[in-house]
């Protein structure tokens, strides 16, 4: 049996013990408090990431065409298709002259025209276009190998002179070739005229004086004559040339006969 003292020490030491266990447990308890924060009512701002978009390209006002009433219209000339509407934008097709475009706008100015070719669209210079189609450049008349070799050898010979061959014409007449010998002029190889004056090797002509009187001045394949001779009759020119040889190489030709 335990006597009083026994138990005294037996309950002290029950009680330092039971003392003990409950401060571990309170030092646990706040180390736990501690080290696992509650939540504010009020948190803290934190930073956010933003996205900042790109401002929008501003549109070239020299590439958007001022709408107009669709129409066709011809290139006067070998066109040029711009992206915009001055020469400072590239190229980015030709066309050729005569071609029909369709016109769907054109610049503020008015100067140039916005237009629509072969699944294209761009500018071009107003200048050189046409509300009216091209007349077709006229075909050229054939001549024959004839008419062309006296047209060749007329224009080796002469000097081409800018004669107004619109004046009359009064016929297509048969030209010969003669020069100042005997063979040619007879007894009048002399080489004066009937008009009193010397002859001048293409320039001077014998004529009919009742169909070109003397004097006259006579145009004929562009270059100009003058009437001082005779002794040929009707719709017929003898030519003063410089020698024989070349009156009877030229032979015998046919052209229209205009006077002033």
């Amino acid at each position: 049996m335990l006597n009083g003292k026994t138990k005294e020490t037996v309950s002290r030491s029950t009680l330092d013990q039971v003392e003990q266990h409950e401060n571990e447990v309170v030092v646990m308890s706040k180390s736990v408090v501690t080290s696992t924060p509650m939540p504010s009512s009020n948190p803290l701002p934190t930073e956010s990431a933003t996205t900042t978009l790109a401002p929008s390209p501003t549109p070239d006002v020299n590439t958007i065409p001022k709408k107009t009433d669709c129409k066709q219209v011809w290139a006067a000339s070998n066109l040029n298709m711009r992206v915009g509407n001055n020469t400072t934008y590239p190229v980015i097709n030709t066309i050729p002259s005569g071609t029909m475009v369709m016109k769907t706008g054109e610049s503020s100015d008015g100067k140039w025209a916005y237009i629509e070719y072969n699944g294209m669209s761009g500018f071009c210079n107003s200048n050189y276009i046409s509300d009216h189609e091209p007349t077709p450049e006229p075909e050229a008349k054939e001549v024959s190998t004839e008419e062309e070799l006296h047209i060749n050898e007329y224009e080796e010979e002469h000097e081409e002179t800018n004669i107004d061959t619109s004046s009359e014409c009064i016929g297509k007449f048969e030209i010969t070739y003669y020069c100042p010998c005997e063979a040619c002029n007879g007894g009048w190889q002399d080489g004066i005229t009937e008009s009193g004056t010397y002859g001048t090797p293409y320039y001077t002509i014998a004529v009919d004086p009742s169909v070109i009187p003397l004097g006259t001045t006579v145009v004929i394949n562009g270059n100009e004559y003058l009437a001082q001779d005779t002794r040929v009759y009707g719709n017929h020119i003898d030519m003063l040339v410089g020698g024989h040889q070349e009156a009877l190489d030229k032979g015998v030709t046919y052209a229209d006969v205009y006077i002033e």
